[in-house]
């Protein structure tokens, strides 16, 4: 018995396509407009934070360093609260700050 073939749609087709598109020169044009930033933020601060990461690591037991890498979703959210004025919703929010916590601990 032979498997029925199946085919996509020439609509869904051109619609993939245009999305594709139109993608794709957003991210030429923002590599256009940003290359500098782009090269800066994709570099300096990814070296320096292993590199002073490698510096700390080796003062720290592996149990501290563990729980300090584990909480690292806890400060991201603090900090956003405090820096871009983020804010934690009830009871969703909340709920996934709790499950942060416990995972963390």
């Amino acid at each position: 018995v032979a498997a029925a073939a199946t085919t996509i749609p020439e609509e869904s087709m051109t619609l993939l396509f245009n999305s594709l598109s139109i993608l794709f020169q957003q991210i030429h044009d923002t590599l256009q407009a940003h290359l500098w930033e782009l090269v800066y933020l994709s570099s300096i601060p990814t070296v320096l934070a292993n590199w002073i990461q490698t510096k700390a690591q080796r003062d720290v037991s592996a149990e501290r360093a563990s729980i300090i890498y584990a909480m690292d979703p806890v400060w991201g959210a603090i900090w956003a609260y405090i820096l871009l004025g983020e804010t934690i919703t009830f009871p969703w929010g909340s709920l996934g700050v709790l499950i942060l916590l416990i995972a963390a601990i």
